[in-house]
């Protein structure tokens, strides 16, 4: 039993004053100084309301080490709270905090991966040296914690929602997403109506006791929408494929397999093809669509991360994803600061590519170096369709991607997508010239005077067979 808020604001309070004792904490050495060096936290056990110990020590990555991965998000940082940090002081976000006290073990001392304390993020050049780790810092790790922070109403319902639905998917035999699909291609066929649901399924839980509306809650959290959570997640696998690793899903006490979560997208998504346009919003339509349809058809942020991941799963088996497909893939994230909306990706790049994680360019500079290699690789000028949706930043050049804002449009990247409808040049590689310092020159050929514009009106049946591509 967890104690209570008041207990535990009161415990808190104390704490404050007991670490005023101690003196701040500093990084003894840089983490270069080991060969294929990381950090390991090692979270001393103790009673949920006793002071967070931790001990940080310097490890060769190139050793079988065996530590479990965190992942979370830093929060607005602006509550802070102390933990000690060998034998020091270290102030370290609220989340952080509560998130330890939730990991730590009774009677046994927890070894763990946490970028906000194993890499000095004061010191630039181990910054930059260390995010070149962090996919294969996740991939290795015996297993990743996904931490969706503290419980809530209906939280741990959700998460015992997620565990069980699983299970009785299992149960019928999915193991993959091929005997997903057999498994929905038979229970369609006994499909009775639109009020069919679950219960042509055989889901065997009554409707009445699941609270779909607090797993669309649990989905919306922020965890779901930071950047560097596609990395850290895409370093486990996906569901039913042979590099799926274990990857847990916890809110405050309560645990769930993100593989399961996963699995649980793919079998809503079968399940909504079922219905007809007519059907939805239909006062017939029962669980979980019905409260799914109340939020407006939108995809709540965990399902957006779910469905991106499985983007990812099907480039990298079809032999792996560009920088320029990535970019597109992960638009709807966010990040703390602009240049991890580049950096987070690069471990999930499959082909070889001249950008290297270095904090002490600017954000300007990082784009220009993207573009740059994205021209002399493909020879092509299509990475300059990804940012005229919205004015340019200031100080950043007109040609470079726009990775500040959110921005929903068609996927300008798909395999054969703008080369099939728009190849003026036949195959001829663009010939660029990057000017320093924010110019580029193309040499192009012009074919004819644009003199006025006018609004297109076709036929419904001749829009309806068109490939709409927004590049403004």
């Amino acid at each position: 039993m967890l104690p209570g808020k008041t207990e535990i604001a009161s415990l808190l309070n104390q704490s404050k004053h007991t670490f005023q004792n101690f003196r701040d904490f500093e990084y003894s050495r840089p983490i270069a100084a080991v060969h294929n060096g990381i950090r390991l936290l090692l979270l001393r056990p103790g009673r949920f309301l006793d002071d967070i110990q931790i001990d940080l020590v310097d490890v060769c990555f190139d050793d079988q080490l065996s530590y479990e991965a965190f992942s979370y998000t830093w929060g607005d940082g602006k509550t802070k709270r102390p933990i000690r940090v060998n034998g020091s002081r270290l102030d370290v976000s609220a989340n952080l905090e509560v998130a330890l006290r939730h990991l730590r073990l009774l009677n046994a001392t927890r070894v763990l991966w946490i970028d906000a304390l194993c890499i000095n993020q004061g010191d630039y050049e181990e910054r930059s040296d260390q995010v070149k780790k962090m996919f294969q810092i996740y991939q290795r790790a015996t297993n990743v914690i996904a931490w969706l922070g503290k419980e809530s109403r209906g939280s741990g319902d959700s998460m015992a929602l997620v565990t069980d639905f699983a299970m009785f998917l299992r149960g019928n035999g999915v193991v993959d997403l091929e005997s997903a699909q057999n498994f929905h291609n038979r229970a369609k066929k006994s499909r009775k109506g639109p009020s069919g649901d679950l219960n042509s399924l055989g889901f065997p839980f009554k409707e009445k006791k699941r609270d779909w509306g607090s797993l669309w809650t649990l989905l919306r959290r922020a965890y779901w929408s930071r950047m560097w959570i596609l990395q850290e997640l895409a370093a486990r696998g996906y569901w039913g494929s042979k590099d799926s690793m274990p990857c847990t899903l916890q809110c405050g006490s309560d645990t769930a397999s993100m593989h399961d979560l996963q699995m649980i997208f793919d079998h809503f998504n079968i399940m909504w093809s079922w219905y007809s346009p007519s059907e939805v919003g239909d006062w017939r339509l029962q669980q979980p669509f019905k409260s799914f349809t109340r939020q407006g058809f939108m995809d709540p942020p965990g399902f957006t991360m779910c469905a991106t991941l499985k983007l990812f799963h099907l480039d990298r088996t079809a032999g792996g994803s560009t920088l320029k497909r990535l970019l597109h893939l992960s638009h709807p994230l966010d990040a703390s600061e602009d240049r991890d909306k580049m950096y987070a990706l690069l471990g999930l790049v499959s082909q070889n590519h001249a950008i290297s994680p270095d904090y002490t360019k600017s954000l300007s500079d990082i784009l220009i170096d993207y573009v740059r290699n994205s021209v002399e690789t493909d020879g092509s000028l299509n990475a300059l369709f990804s940012n005229r949706l919205y004015p340019c930043e200031s100080g950043l050049p007109t040609w470079t991607p726009e990775i500040r804002k959110k921005w929903h449009a068609p996927c300008q990247w798909e395999k054969h997508g703008i080369d099939t409808l728009f190849k003026a040049s036949g195959n001829k590689k663009a010939d660029v010239e990057f000017i320093p310092y924010q110019d580029l020159n193309q040499d192009s050929v012009i074919l004819r005077a644009v003199w006025s514009l006018a609004r297109l009106t076709m036929s419904s049946a001749l829009a309806a067979s068109m490939i709409s591509y927004n590049v403004p």
